[in-house]
C-alpha cells in the first residue's frame, strides 16, 4: 500500500468562552511534567519508527525515511503508530502562543491586561466586561471600546516578528475552516477542544473572526454573501430546489462541493426527501403539495401522509389538503396539483349524470369500468349513487331516467 502524509489542524469561533484561568500565567515545574507526560507516548512512537528504519532501510534522516514509506507497498506498524499521532502532541504550540501573548502583554495597560486574561483567553471561567469596567473603575462603554482597541492591537501584533506563532496557528485555522465547516469536525481536524484550549476563542477571533450558527463555525465577512435564503426562495411549485445551481451558487461563494448537501440543509425548511432536495414547508397543505408532485399522479390523503413518511393522521390530511387552493379533488378519494388541469370532482352522482347526458347510454360493464377508471369509483359506490343520480338499468344498458333528463331548451 502507499502511504499519505496525513494533515492535522485546528478550530474555534468567535465570542465564545473559555474555561477561566488564572488572572496572569506562569511557568513552573508542574507545566513541565505534564508537558512531558503528554509528549511522551508521541516520543516514544517515534523512537521506534527510528529504531525500525536504522534496522530496515538505508534511510539516515526522518526525511528519507517518510520518503521510503511512502515509496512502500508494504502497511508497516510502526508508521501506523506514528499516523495516528496529533502533530499538536509533537509541537510546542500553545506553549509559544502563551509566550507571545506574554511579551506583548507587557506593554500594555492593567485594564488590558485583565481583558486580555481574563476574557479573551482565559483559563477558568470567562470574566464578564461589566465585572470588569466595575474593577478597573470605569464605563462599561469605555471597556467595550478598550475591548475593541485592543482586538485592532492585537491584530497588528500577529503580524510582526514576535507574533509568529499566533499568525501560524491561525494560517493553518483560515485554509481549514475556509468559508464554513461543522464545528464538530473543525475541533476534530484543529485539536482545538473547547474545554481544554484557552486559546480557541483568541485564535478563532484572529483567523476569521468565526462565528457559531447552528452548528458550523463561518467566516463573519462571509455571511451577508451567504446564497441560502436565494436558493431556498427560488423553488418552483415542485418545492425542489435546483441542485445544479445550489452547487453554482455555494461554490462560487466559496464552500468545497463536499459541504454543499450538508450547508443547505443546516436550513429548517430544506430537507434531503428521496434523495433530492426540497424545501419543506411547515403546513401539511405544503408537504402534500410535494408529495404529489414528487408521485406525479393523483393520491389519497393516506397515500399522501405515507409518502411522507412522518406518521401523519390520514384525517388531518385530509383536512389540509381540502382547504389548500393549490389541490384539487380528482376522484371520490384522490387529489391531484390544480397545475395538472385535471377536471375537479363534484360527487359521484353528478358525473355519473355528466357521462350519461354526454353519451345517452352505456352497457353497465363499460360504464362502471369508466367510472372506476376515470374517478376512482367502485362498482358499490356506482350502484349506490345511482339512484341520486336519477340513472335507471334495463337489459344491461344504462341510461338516464326521464324523469332526471335535462329539460331542452326552448327556441327563441
Amino acid at each position: 500500500m502507499r502511504f499519505r502524509r496525513r494533515r492535522i489542524h485546528n478550530s474555534g469561533e468567535c465570542g465564545g468562552s473559555n474555561p477561566r484561568s488564572t488572572r496572569y500565567p506562569t511557568h513552573g515545574a508542574e507545566a513541565m511534567v505534564q508537558t512531558e507526560i503528554k509528549a511522551s507516548p508521541a516520543s516514544r512512537a517515534l523512537r521506534l519508527f527510528a529504531d525500525w528504519g536504522i534496522a530496515e532501510t538505508g534511510a539516515s534522516t526522518l526525511g528519507e525515511l517518510i520518503e521510503e514509506i511512502r515509496d512502500s507497498e508494504e502497511s508497516r506498524p510502526e508508521w501506523d503508530e506514528i499516523a495516528k499521532i496529533p502533530l499538536s502532541e509533537l509541537s510546542n504550540s500553545d506553549q509559544s502562543i502563551q509566550d507571545a501573548l506574554e511579551r506583548w502583554a507587557t506593554g500594555l495597560r492593567e485594564i488590558e491586561r485583565s481583558i486580555l486574561w481574563d476574557r479573551m483567553v482565559p483559563a477558568e471561567s470567562m470574566e464578564s466586561l461589566q465585572a470588569l469596567a466595575n474593577e478597573h473603575g470605569v464605563a462599561y462603554a469605555t471597556a467595550w471600546s478598550i475591548q475593541e482597541a485592543l482586538t485592532h492591537k492585537l491584530a497588528k501584533f500577529v503580524e510582526t516578528g514576535d507574533g509568529v506563532p499566533i499568525r501560524r496557528r491561525t494560517r493553518i485555522i483560515r485554509t481549514t475552516i475556509g468559508v464554513a465547516m461543522k464545528e464538530e469536525t473543525a475541533n476534530e481536524l484543529l485539536d482545538l477542544d473547547p474545554g481544554t484550549n484557552r486559546f480557541r476563542e483568541l485564535l478563532l477571533r484572529v483567523a476569521g473572526p468565526y462565528c457559531r450558527d447552528r452548528g458550523w463555525l463561518v467566516l463573519d465577512e462571509m455571511r451577508p454573501s451567504d446564497p441560502t435564503e436565494d436558493l431556498v426562495q427560488s423553488v418552483g411549485e415542485n418545492e425542489r430546489l435546483n441542485e445544479r445551481l445550489v452547487s453554482y451558487r455555494l461554490e462560487r461563494w466559496g464552500l468545497e462541493p463536499d459541504k454543499h448537501w450538508d450547508w443547505i440543509t443546516r436550513d429548517p425548511r430544506v430537507r434531503e426527501f428521496r434523495g433530492k432536495l426540497v424545501r419543506w414547508g411547515n403546513t401539511l397543505g405544503d408537504q402534500a403539495v410535494l408529495a404529489l408532485s414528487d408521485l406525479g399522479a393523483p393520491a389519497t390523503s393516506r397515500e399522501i401522509g405515507e409518502y411522507l413518511g412522518d406518521d401523519i393522521q390520514p384525517r388531518s390530511m385530509q383536512v389540509a389538503i381540502s382547504r389548500d387552493p393549490r389541490l384539487v379533488r380528482s376522484g371520490p378519494k384522490l387529489w391531484g396539483l390544480r397545475s395538472w388541469n385535471l377536471p375537479e370532482y363534484l360527487g359521484l352522482a353528478h358525473h355519473m349524470r355528466e357521462v350519461l347526458e354526454a353519451r345517452g347510454e352505456m352497457p353497465i360493464a363499460e360504464f362502471l369500468e369508466f367510472m372506476e377508471r376515470t374517478y376512482g369509483a367502485n362498482e358499490p359506490s356506482v350502484r349506490a349513487a345511482a339512484e341520486k343520480a336519477g340513472l335507471g338499468t334495463a337489459k344491461g344498458i344504462v341510461r338516464l331516467r326521464d324523469d332526471a333528463k335535462p329539460a331542452p331548451r326552448r327556441r327563441k
